[in-house]
């Protein structure tokens, strides 16, 4: 017979007044780790446009920083549809991506 941890049981405890069980402290703690990454992906993204911007021409290093950025922010993405977000309009204008960043990934 197979039991679910105690942390995971419907056993109530109270915490300043409100009913916490096993199963709402780990939503809190799943949402308080996406938020996290999606921190960490918006600073590799900005990270990565930073290096983009430094580059001038169309040389072979260019390239690979626009994957690179291109991968962040394909990452940044990903993390925000997992938080439910799915319109990109505003990060996409924040951070300033360029047009061929979003070419790669698929988006315009």
């Amino acid at each position: 017979m197979v039991r679910l941890p105690k942390n995971l049981s419907t056993n109530f405890a109270f915490k300043s007044g409100v009913i916490k069980t096993g199963e709402s402290t780990l939503e809190h703690e799943l949402l308080a780790e996406k938020a996290h990454n999606l921190g960490l992906a918006a600073k590799k993204l900005s990270v990565a446009l930073e290096v983009l911007d430094n580059f001038t021409g169309a040389d072979a290093s260019r390239i690979v920083a626009v994957q690179a950025a291109a991968d962040a922010a394909q990452a940044y993405f990903i993390q925000r549809e997992l938080m439910g977000m799915s319109d990109h309009s505003h990060p996409i204008e924040h951070y300033k991506i360029p047009r061929d960043v979003l070419v790669r990934i698929g988006t315009n």
